[in-house]
């Protein structure tokens, strides 16, 4: 993630229940600005409604490709007149719901206030990157009034950054270029963004206890007609472990894409040879004029550039967000996989995860095998097939917590990467100090979504002794001997609010 200067914005119109964007250049040194206009004039409350307008904004970027969680925030007006205050981040990575706008290294929101005592909610989202690097950006706030008067103040936003640098791998989706006939997928740059797309699906998936496929021990169905009705069945040339996908170009009537897996695949068996209700193989076909339309392909695959992708009508479509929805078909969102196929039938999508996350089932669409109109609960994206729904900016397509939860309801195992795991907080069970001495002990946090709340819900501290809301970091000294047992209650930052309790005894001596 790249921060670089400042650029200017063009002016967008949004149609969403919302006033005209004003996407001027935010320039704390405006010439003519009034300056008299108290940086108090608003609040910046948290989920919890404390005042973070003097702390920091918190983001978590998830392990791999994976849409991350965006946080909700309030906004306070205390001021006795309309106001108007401009949201700015100085990188695209880290951007606002809609409507918002996002140019080179800057993201943009414009929020109005029609009366004082007034709230409005915004959020803030983070774009995946694949470097290991905790940054360090930057919240600018400017607040005008209807007679000009001008003020700023900034929050600091600060990434926890969950990419171990090096990705690792134990299942593969392997593709084979044989079928590719009229050589559109020749040219490495375009190999390269299938690859991308293939590795961001199978990073998350746990293929350790899946068995190799021998040579001409799997058979795929690919097409070979321009209206997807005549086809042939191809056996495996060499042996392969995990998924093997033919990836190809070709001309279709529909002038699309299209990815799935067929009844003529087998089904992967694990260790124990026991069947499991997993294909082995599928397909993924491009048509070589464009997706939808004839306006081509867009192969780059810049991470910084992830903002400048549309994926609308009449445009170059993107061949990384294409592949990776056409994979999401054949490696699992597909009616030849036998859980999927009850899915369809039953036109949603409901497992214990998905219940404890989603809080309800996923609808599918029967005919598409999208989930059309669902969007992921905490990054605010929209889910599988929902690519330009959503309440964030629809840009480069991504994967959602939601989807794989949906993979692991097909049979898949998925690995235990922090998105998955319980919220959980560790403090010692037993702390014992010193009368007249500075403690302070740091809680271990697992799981969740930064932002955290820290309250003691049983018992009091000793006289002296403290705990900080946002880090759970008890401190102080106490000149009062005694036992006490105390309980901390943990929430996060998530939509659902996840808690952890634990109870502590501290000995004062």
């Amino acid at each position: 993630m790249k921060v670089k200067s400042h650029h200017l914005f063009l002016i967008y119109i949004f149609f969403f229940g919302c006033s005209e964007i004003d996407d001027s250049k935010i320039d704390e040194d405006e010439p003519g600005a009034k300056k008299s206009l108290h940086s108090k004039s608003i609040q910046i409350l948290d989920a919890f409604g404390r005042d973070i307008n003097n702390k920091s904004i918190k983001l978590v970027d998830w392990e791999g490709y994976l849409a991350n969680p965006s946080i909700e925030l309030t906004i306070k007006n205390h001021h006795k007149s309309k106001l108007k205050v401009h949201l700015t981040t100085n990188s695209s990575f880290a951007y606002f719901n809609l409507p918002s706008t996002i140019s080179e290294n800057r993201s943009y929101k414009l929020i109005q206030f029609l009366s004082s005592d007034e709230f409005k909610k915004f959020k803030i989202g983070l774009y995946p990157d694949s470097n290991s690097i905790n940054e360090k950006l930057k919240l600018t706030i400017k607040i005008e009034s209807k007679d000009k008067a001008i003020s700023f103040f900034s929050i600091p936003i600060e990434i926890y950054d969950q990419d171990k640098g090096e990705e690792k791998y134990n299942f593969e989706i392997r593709a084979d270029y044989s079928m590719d006939s009229r050589n559109f997928l020749d040219e490495p740059i375009k190999r390269n963004a299938i690859q991308k797309a293939l590795n961001s699906w199978a990073y998350f998936i746990d293929g350790s206890e899946f068995q190799i496929t021998s040579k001409e021990q799997e058979k795929t169905w690919v097409w070979i007609d321009k209206n997807f009705l005549k086809g042939r069945v191809i056996p495996n040339v060499q042996e392969f472990s995990g998924f093997l996908l033919y990836v190809y170009g070709y001309y279709n009537s529909e002038i699309r894409a299209a990815g799935e897996s067929t009844e003529y695949s087998g089904f992967q068996r694990n260790s124990n040879n026991e069947m499991l209700k997993l294909r082995k193989s599928g397909s993924v076909s491009f048509d070589i004029r464009g997706n939808w339309d004839k306006s081509g392909w867009y192969y780059l695959l810049d991470e910084e550039d992830w903002w400048k992708i549309e994926n609308f009508s009449g445009e170059q479509k993107d061949l990384f967000s294409v592949a990776l929805h056409e994979v999401g078909h054949a490696i699992g969102f597909n009616k030849s996989y036998p859980e999927f196929k009850k899915m369809l039938q039953q036109g949603f999508v409901i497992s214990p995860q998905i219940q404890s996350y989603f809080k309800g089932a996923i609808e599918i669409d029967q005919k598409t095998e999208h989930f059309s109109d669902q969007i992921d609960p905490e990054s605010g994206n929209g889910l599988f097939g929902n690519h330009f729904g959503g309440e964030m900016p629809r840009k480069r397509w991504l994967i959602t917590k939601s989807d794989l939860l949906i993979l692991q309801a097909v049979g898949y195992k998925l690995k235990e990467f922090d998105y998955l795991k319980k919220f959980k907080v560790e403090y010692p069970s037993k702390i014992e100090i010193v009368r007249s001495q500075e403690i302070r002990f740091t809680p271990k946090i697992a799981g969740g979504i930064p932002g955290y709340l820290f309250e003691i819900s049983k018992g009091v501290l000793p006289d002296g002794i403290r705990i900080n809301s946002f880090t759970g970091v008890i401190f102080g000294k106490t000149e009062k001997r005694g036992t006490f047992q105390i309980e901390v209650k943990a929430q996060d930052h998530s939509v659902n609010k996840h808690s952890d309790s634990v109870n502590i005894i501290i000995v004062v001596k």
